[in-house]
C-alpha cells in the first residue's frame, strides 16, 4: 500500500525467515538498539557501527548523487571539526587527501555525536 514505509518486526522466537512476507526486517530483542532500529528503517544509506552511547560515532555512509562531497576528494572538503573519513570506498586503505567521495559508494566515517547531523548532510545532500 505504502511501499515508502518500512516495517520492523521484534520477536523473542523464531527467525527473520518467519515474518518475510509481513515485514521488512525483523529483530530479537537481545539484539535491539535505538542505532539497529534507526539503521533498518532508515534503509540501506547509512548504517552504525559504533552507536552514540561512545563519545564516537563510526558510521557506514553511501554518497548520494548531488550531495556536496559527491565526485570531490577528500583534499577538496572542509569537514567538520570532530568528523574523519577512514576509509577508500573499497575499504581496503585509510582514506587519505587523494580519496574522491563517489557517488553511490560506501565510506567509514568516524562522527563526534554533535556533528552527526551536519556529515550525514554533507554525504546525503
Amino acid at each position: 500500500m505504502a511501499p515508502h514505509i518500512r516495517t520492523l518486526a521484534r520477536t523473542g522466537t523464531g527467525t527473520e525467515d518467519e515474518y518475510d512476507e509481513i515485514a521488512d526486517a525483523t529483530i530479537l530483542p537481545q539484539e535491539l538498539s535505538a542505532n539497529t532500529a534507526a539503521d533498518i528503517l532508515s534503509g540501506d544509506h547509512v548504517r552504525t557501527l559504533l552507536g552514540s552511547h561512545h563519545d564516537l560515532e563510526l558510521l557506514e555512509i553511501e554518497v548520494a548523487a548531488g550531495a556536496p562531497v559527491a565526485g570531490r576528494t577528500l583534499g577538496e572538503i572542509s569537514l567538520p571539526k570532530g568528523s574523519l573519513v577512514i576509509s577508500d570506498r573499497n575499504r581496503t586503505q585509510i582514506a587519505r587527501a587523494e580519496t574522491a567521495l563517489e557517488p553511490g559508494e560506501f565510506y567509514i566515517v568516524g562522527v563526534e555525536p554533535d556533528v552527526v547531523d551536519e556529515v550525514l548532510n554533507l554525504f546525503r545532500g
